[in-house]
């Protein structure tokens, strides 16, 4: 409580004072959550509520990051759990962590087992539809909105668990299924297809990882039963797939690569490279930003996705790929979410070990701790260098071309980002390039 306090009255050591509360986790959910909801006619209302908001984060943040770093070491990973964690950088003081994703499909099942008193006594192809039908009949799967196919909005569990739409993308959609067939006692994964994500479960339900045709008297058998919850409620016919992969020129040996059960650690990376092409497509206006989720913090999501999951490829390879990550992400949390410093430092510097960046990276942490160690200079509107500076801190208004809605919290008499953003936000482009002023909104 002191901590927070202290965030409140003063700008020193406040990256210090959030990373003390995040410390203690989720436990420290009730005592922001407070803070947040505290009275309208509180004087400091809104800091509350900001810096409650800024530091459940901070915690989320710090949750899902060690979630996709145990991909690294352990044989065992959690479906929900990995998928969740996108849902962490974007939920704010909202419900849609792991533990709620994970009651919401409890409810599911519950009310499967409840419409459905016989479900154990079903054959195995008929419990996967019975579960197929059920998530499609309560619009808990699939997306009937195409104009919104991509919106960052469908690569998120708790939206599609939450929200009045329900609308995912193929792959939240089938992992919902298969969290609940899971629970039902079916043995479903996903499928490892290239172009669309499929669900599957093997007919001999011992075999965790089964191949898709077995030998029974002499000739080959199909072995597994493939499914598309997100589009219907039936199986999918194997020659279909099969059909597919060769307009793909993919040659008939190689098929099984690609029907077989899919690692935890690929839907990871899936998901993260959704999430940027919807990051893309909504910065570049092709779809409406959604009014609810905030598409920086889900693009900051992907770049931690992409440096911290590797891949089966070879570790040289594996290693390169996740490091072209590095310079995107070092600027987006120096910008943004430089109270993520203990959190860099614990899962960047060791990627850096005998590397010429390792030093660079730890000057930029010695720079934004010291920074932190120090208020910041009050910038007033009385000399020659500020006269550009329009808006006052405070300001509510609606961009002209994206139509959101902000407030002010502060400016800069001319652009202060790193080379790289300016680069990226084509601000020389702009009337007066880097020297009109910039500011920061919420």
């Amino acid at each position: 409580m002191r901590s927070f306090e202290s965030l409140l009255t003063t700008q020193k050591e406040r990256m210090t004072r959030m990373q003390d509360i995040a410390e203690s986790g989720v436990e420290a959910r009730e005592m922001l959550l407070g803070y947040y909801n505290c009275d309208h006619n509180a004087d400091d209302v809104l800091a509350r509520r900001y810096w409650g908001e800024s530091t459940m984060n901070l915690i989320h943040r710090s949750r899902a990051l060690k979630t996709w770093a145990r991909l690294e070491t352990s044989s065992v990973a959690s479906l929900e759990e990995n998928l969740a964690a996108f849902d962490l950088f974007i939920i704010g003081m909202g419900k849609g962590d792991a533990d709620t994703i994970s009651a919401a499909l409890d409810n599911i099942v519950h009310d499967i087992r409840h419409e459905h008193p016989a479900f154990d006594d079903l054959g195995l192809q008929e419990k996967l539809t019975t579960v197929a039908g059920f998530l499609r009949d309560n619009g808990l799967v699939g997306n009937s909105n195409t104009e919104r196919y991509h919106g960052i909005e469908n690569n998120f569990l708790s939206y599609a668990l939450f929200s009045e739409s329900h609308t995912s993308l193929p792959l939240q959609s089938t992992a919902i299924f298969v969290s609940v067939a899971r629970r039902l006692g079916v043995n479903a994964h996903f499928c490892n297809f290239p172009t669309h994500i499929y669900a599957m479960a093997p007919l001999d339900q011992t075999h965790s990882n089964p191949a898709y045709m077995a030998m029974e008297d002499g000739r080959a058998v199909e072995a597994v039963i493939y499914l598309d919850p997100w589009a219907q409620s039936g199986v999918v016919d194997l020659d279909h797939l099969h059909n597919q992969l060769f307009q793909m020129g993919i040659p008939r040996i190689s098929h099984h690569q690609y029907l077989q059960r899919a690692p935890v650690r690929d839907m990871v990376l899936r998901t993260a490279r959704n999430v940027m092409r919807s990051w893309e497509e909504t910065r570049r206006g092709v779809i409406a930003p959604h009014d609810s989720i905030d598409t920086e913090h889900a693009f900051y999501a992907f770049l931690w996705a992409m440096l911290l999951v590797g891949t089966a490829e070879q570790r040289e390879m594996n290693i390169h790929r996740r490091r072209s990550y590095l310079p995107y992400l070092l600027e987006t949390f120096q910008n943004n979410y430089p109270e993520d410093v203990t959190m860099a430092e614990k899962f960047i510097a060791p990627m850096l070990e005998g590397d010429a960046q390792k030093e660079q990276f730890f000057q930029l942490t010695a720079e934004l701790r010291a920074n932190d160690r120090n208020a910041r200079p009050i910038m007033t509107r009385d000399n020659e260098a500020t006269k550009v500076v329009k808006y006052k801190v405070g300001q509510v208004f609606q961009h002209k071309r994206y139509g959101y809605v902000g407030v002010i919290v502060g400016w800069d008499p001319k652009c202060a980002a790193g080379e790289r953003w300016i680069v990226q936000m084509n601000v020389d482009t702009l009337p007066n390039g880097r020297t009109q002023s910039f500011y920061h909104i919420l």
